[in-house]
């Protein structure tokens, strides 16, 4: 009897060793607690302004302002970025929705453009 109980109590300590939880949470989806940022999509088009033809193969990227640990300092960070396809349509999935973001688009033969995006 006293082997049996023996035997439980060192299967329950074993199973509760590798139930902890990792420090800082790093190993959890999601991050620290569990929980996850919510995310978006951002669908847009690129044309030609007189033409109104599509601009395939343009860079567009989804910058955001983010806090840098290590230099202290605030720096720009491209979140989403992609070509647009040939019919100038673009898709930039799993994007933070919070924050303020900058979409910038560069083309060669075109000026870059930039617009502010909430």
């Amino acid at each position: 009897m006293k082997n049996r109980i023996a035997l439980f109590i060192s299967l329950l300590a074993g199973f509760s060793a590798f139930s902890q939880v990792p420090a800082g949470g790093a190993a959890r989806p999601g991050g620290a607690n569990g929980r996850q940022m919510p995310t978006g999509t951002l669908y847009g088009k690129l044309v030609e302004a007189k033409t109104q033809k599509p601009i395939e193969y343009a860079s567009v990227q989804l910058i955001q302002n983010k806090f840098d640990t290590a230099t202290k300092k605030r720096k720009d960070v491209v979140v989403a970025g992609m070509l647009t396809k040939a019919n100038g349509e673009f898709l930039l999935e799993n994007v933070p929705v919070m924050g303020q973001s900058k979409l910038v688009v560069s083309v060669v033969g075109y000026n870059p453009y930039e617009q502010a995006v909430s």
